[in-house]
């Protein structure tokens, strides 16, 4: 058999080779972006805006926790604000900004479209909700982490619409008995476990 003969066999296995490995990985990568990503670790999250120190009913600035999360604040000032997109595990395109409010000097206001905080127990959307705001807020802590801040020294706002959206984004943080980790099941999301009321 002479050495064209064998090239000439060659060449198509190994572009049918590589066409197999190249969609192999593709199939790979899908599967860990529809895979829920890592959870937030409780020990680093933002103290609630309702922990904010108070004296004579005013916001205390001199408070340790208050100078704590200006200095954040003042560190990562130069990054801001920023406004991108994410694609979160569920497949959901969520935009989102984070920035600052002039002469607010202790709170990182983070704004995003796409969530439904008002989202309850009776919505079959919960779950897929709770689920794209733990996976933008894992995005908004990596950012910080970017920036050399810790997010558990800031306090954020989660969202300008209604106090009940800070209600919700600090009830959703981390998973609890309220809202557990979200699974994709049946093509649907789902708590992990029955949450209690």
């Amino acid at each position: 058999m002479s050495l064209t003969n064998i090239k000439s066999r060659i060449v198509p296995v190994t572009i049918v080779v590589v066409i197999i490995i190249f969609l192999t990985a593709i199939i790979v990568f899908q599967q860990m972006a529809r895979k829920p990503k890592q959870q937030i670790n409780s020990q680093n999250i933002p103290p609630s805006i309702n922990s904010q120190p108070v004296v004579n009913g005013r916001f205390d600035p001199t408070a340790a926790i208050s100078q704590r999360s200006k200095a954040a604040i003042d560190k990562l000032k130069p990054y801001l604000p920023i406004r991108t997109q994410l694609t979160t595990s569920t497949g959901t395109i969520i935009t989102y900004t984070v920035f600052l409010i002039p002469k607010v000097e202790h709170t990182l206001y983070v704004d995003t479209l796409g969530i439904d905080f008002q989202s309850g127990y009776s919505d079959p959307n919960l779950p897929k909700n709770v689920q794209n705001f733990r996976d933008v807020s894992n995005a908004v802590f990596g950012f910080i982490k970017q920036h050399e801040t810790n997010p558990g020294d800031f306090f954020v706002s989660w969202g300008l619409s209604s106090i009940n959206s800070q209600q919700s984004a600090e009830a959703w943080l981390v998973p609890s008995d309220k809202y557990p980790n979200v699974i994709k099941k049946d093509n649907k999301y789902v708590f992990e476990k029955q949450p209690t009321h």
